[in-house]
């Protein structure tokens, strides 16, 4: 089951939280880091969405925010935590459709390779590459 998490929830399961945030941001390059993760969802500006299974165990979390395009808005995957199986379908599913009641056309995600060929079975496709120099 997925569930978004209240700020007040997540903040009092913030230890049981941290290291698997920890895990993603480790894969990271830099883009964000543990303290921006805690303040923007304090501030509403990102939501923790939390996999469970049937006895309340944690599966796997991912974090997202919503960004408005200058013509559309998109609810963004920015990090996500966990295996990307079959379980993450009907999440995927309830994500959107909570995304779409905020006006959200389209959920979006900043991926590594693996990750697409996972997530085009829940109907991802590739949009374009982020490439980088380092300066």
């Amino acid at each position: 089951m997925v569930r978004l998490l209240s700020v007040q929830e997540a903040l009092s399961r913030w230890e049981e939280i941290v290291p698997r945030l920890e895990r993603v941001l480790a894969k990271n390059h830099g883009e964000y880091a543990l303290a921006h993760v805690q303040t923007n969802l304090t501030k509403g500006i990102m939501q923790l969405w939390v996999l469970e299974g049937v006895t309340g165990n944690l599966h796997s979390i991912c974090v997202t925010e919503l960004v408005d395009y200058n013509q559309f808005r998109a609810c963004n995957i920015m990090m996500a935590e966990g295996s990307l199986d079959s379980r993450w379908a009907p999440a995927i599913e309830y994500i959107g459709r909570l995304a779409k009641e905020q006006g959200c056309v389209r959920l979006e995600a900043l991926a590594r390779p693996g990750w697409l060929k996972k997530a085009k079975q829940f109907g991802f496709g590739l949009l374009y590459m982020k490439i980088y120099k380092a300066l």
